[in-house]
């Protein structure tokens, strides 16, 4: 049961990473925008505490229009229903909150106004969101203008501690020494928000944990947070800082945090800090942030990676890897085998791509990375791959592991490969890793590894042969009808109809049409500016090339 709501959840983890890719995707929508220079380092965060560190924000002009506008992207507007466009209006949480002010309003005889909680979704507005432990979006906080909500905020200190669902649960700290009422708002069922006002800042937010956690730091370091979102000095919130937005001209500006989307693998690409897309009331754009550009060890110039991976990928990712991070792993499997040399980290280097096929599977993707020294490391691969594959599923079980300790590489086309099948509740799984001269090439579907040596010997196109030669940094790679059939096969293998029933009728009416929907769409690849730009936490704009059959 365990494993399976681990594939649940991976599941689901692709089901949102195919919403965030039809968010960016788009024919000739993608505009170009000149970014103000970077926030300077020292004005970042405020604080080195969670609290001043959002997973992800959104800056808008009219929260209300935010689904609507997103329609602006051609396939957006193919695979979303009318419901998304209407969210806030159908919203349960959101009825059961005005629902509770009518309720307020009508006992207590004000003339609070109908559409209160639509003018305040009309309003330019900051909204910071942090993940819970389950990593979830699930803790939130909104900085808007006070001014026009003046005199609903006079009735909320009128009314505290006179009806039930308002309560002042504390005060937050002001850049002069002073505090300010915090208060708490209850409704629906067990449902609550939290509300200060200052110098013309309102602050609406989700739950006491913001204020309270040690789990969003301590409590000198949350003061001086809550101190700059209310300090009318500050021209950027400290929560923009955070990602380097200083004042919005746009509309709309989307930030996620690189690590809340990368399944917590983000931890090997530290250079790779965040995603933006920004709209300006007329098109999209996106951009990526990258710090570290000037390490010459850590690169996006994939050329060489591209020629030697297939063509023909649901979707292949590059970034430059910090290899070092693998230091601490090496050194704890070398404790047990000799034969793991930690000297093996300075040997890779360069950016590592990662590719799923629609011949292949999800829990299958192709690895591609680069290593020096070529054939000096082949007893360290071939007792990492050995420790690695197989057993580590026994030390799952708790059984003690029939499998090998060293496998016996094989010689062919110019490369060592090692094999081994590996069986698990879901069948068994034929993985290979292989040195092809400077490449290395893993995967847990071993025909995947075979298919880059037939590219590497000549024998199959690369993925650079489908590629425009003035592209630039070509960071990714998204093929939208293979990637449909990738998630498409993923459902219908992990939920199947005779024993998912109710799981298999929601996909099939839901996620299926909006899949076929995906399909319809051109090869998409994306790239960076050659070169990029070296500064302090840039922004680099991201151009998306709909690639045609003659490329």
């Amino acid at each position: 049961m365990r494993a399976m709501n681990r594939r649940r959840y991976l599941l689901a983890g692709m089901a949102v990473l195919l919403m965030v890719l039809a968010t960016v995707l788009g024919r000739q929508l993608w505009r170009q925008h000149q970014l103000r220079q970077p926030i300077p380092a020292a004005l970042t965060d405020i604080a080195p505490v969670r609290l001043a560190q959002p997973d992800a924000m959104i800056v808008s002009k009219s929260l209300r229009d935010l689904p609507r506008d997103l329609l602006e992207v051609p396939l957006l507007k193919a695979v979303l229903t009318e419901d998304f466009v209407f969210y806030y209006q159908h919203h349960s949480r959101l009825l059961e909150l005005e629902g509770t002010l009518r309720r307020i309003a009508y006992e207590h005889h004000l003339s609070l106004r109908d559409d209160l909680v639509a003018m305040a979704l009309d309003r330019p507005a900051d909204i910071a969101l942090w993940r819970g432990p389950d990593g979830k979006l699930s803790h939130w906080l909104i900085d808007t203008d006070s001014s026009p909500m003046t005199a609903a905020l006079k009735l909320v200190a009128r009314l505290t501690g006179k009806d039930h669902s308002l309560q002042q649960v504390g005060s937050l700290p002001l850049p002069d020494g002073s505090d300010t009422p915090l208060y708490r708002l209850d409704y629906g069922r067990q449902r609550s928000l939290f509300l200060a006002q200052a110098n013309a800042h309102l602050l609406i937010f989700s739950d006491p944990a913001l204020f309270s956690s040690e789990r969003f730091g301590d409590a000198a370091n949350r003061a001086k947070v809550w101190k700059a979102l209310l300090d009318p000095r500050w021209r950027a919130s400290p929560l923009r800082r955070h990602f380097g937005l200083q004042q919005f001209a746009g509309k709309h500006a989307l930030v996620i945090d690189a690590d809340a989307v990368t399944f917590n693998y983000q931890h090997f690409t530290p250079d790779v800090q965040a995603l933006r897309f920004d709209f300006d009331g007329n098109g999209w754009s996106s951009y990526l942030r990258l710090v570290d550009m000037n390490n010459a060890d850590r690169t996006f110039d994939t050329r060489a990676l591209w020629q030697v991976t297939p063509a023909g990928a649901s979707l292949c990712a590059s970034a430059p890897v910090d290899w070092g991070r693998a230091l601490a792993t090496l050194k704890r499997l070398q404790a047990s085998d000799a034969r793991i040399d930690t000297a093996l980290v300075g040997a890779l280097h360069g950016p590592a791509a990662i590719c799923w096929f629609a011949d292949g599977a999800i829990y299958t993707p192709l690895l591609v990375a680069s290593i020096q020294d070529r054939g000096a490391w082949d007893t360290t691969l071939g007792a990492l791959f050995a420790d690695s594959t197989g057993n580590s599923w026994a030390r799952y079980r708790q059984t003690a592991s029939a499998l090998p300790q060293t496998i016996t590489p094989v010689h062919t086309d110019h490369a060592t490969v090692w094999q081994r099948d590996v069986p698990t509740d879901y069948g068994t799984y034929h993985m290979a890793l292989a040195r092809h001269g400077q490449w290395l090439v893993f995967s847990p579907d071993a025909q995947q590894v075979r298919n880059t040596l037939a590219v590497m010997n000549k024998l199959r196109p690369a993925l650079a042969d489908t590629l425009p030669r003035d592209a630039g940094h070509v960071m990714a790679v998204i093929t939208p009808v293979r990637l449909s059939k990738l998630l498409g096969d993923a459902i219908n293998g992990d939920l199947p109809a005779d024993r998912e029933p109710l799981f298999h009728q929601a996909a099939a009416q839901y996620l299926s049409p909006r899949l076929q929907a995906l399909a319809q769409f051109p090869v998409y690849a994306l790239t960076l500016p050659d070169p990029l730009d070296t500064s302090h936490l840039a922004w680099q704009s991201v151009t998306w090339h709909a690639l045609s059959s003659t490329h």
